[in-house]
């Protein structure tokens, strides 16, 4: 009987180790992950830093067809992508650009939509720019809308 009840107690025993350090190796994945994530994010800001720097440059450099106050440039971002952007989607990428970080609910409060509208024509836009990232799509979009911004009228798009 106190073989069977030590054998049952080292059974439990060996279950708690192994279930303990399932955890311990689950959580130092997870963190890893989340650091990574961060710095991804980080670097990504850095990124769309120096492209708004680009941009406020080229800005400030005399042009007969410049667009006054405007970091985006819709004409060139429509062609690059092949379609045309609604005047919510304009608002709410000129809202992003300004502020990376903003969330669906403020947008929606900005330019007068419900925030599944805010979502739903995020979500269209994705797809129009081809963000295929899976975190940090708002910052990639941004990216990607400050790049087809800067980009030359007549540079086919890649």
């Amino acid at each position: 009987m106190k073989l069977l009840i030590v054998g049952i107690s080292i059974a439990y025993w060996s279950l708690f180790i192994v279930t303990g350090f399932s955890l311990v190796v689950v959580f130092l994945y997870l963190k890893k992950k989340i650091l990574q994530t961060k710095e991804k994010q980080k670097e990504l800001m850095k990124k769309i830093a120096e492209l708004e720097k680009r941009i406020v440059v080229q800005a400030a450099r005399p042009k007969s067809d410049k667009r006054s106050g405007a970091d985006l440039d819709k004409e060139k971002i429509e062609k690059a992508i092949n379609a045309k952007l609604g005047m919510s989607s304009w608002e709410i990428l000129k809202l992003m650009v300004s502020n990376p970080s903003i969330s669906n609910k403020e947008i929606a409060k900005q330019v007068s939509l419900s925030v599944e509208g805010v979502s739903s024509s995020l979500r269209r836009m994705y797809a129009s720019f081809e963000v295929k990232a899976s975190s940090n799509k708002r910052i990639a979009l941004v990216m990607r809308a400050l790049e087809l911004s800067e980009r030359p009228l007549d540079k086919e798009p890649a």
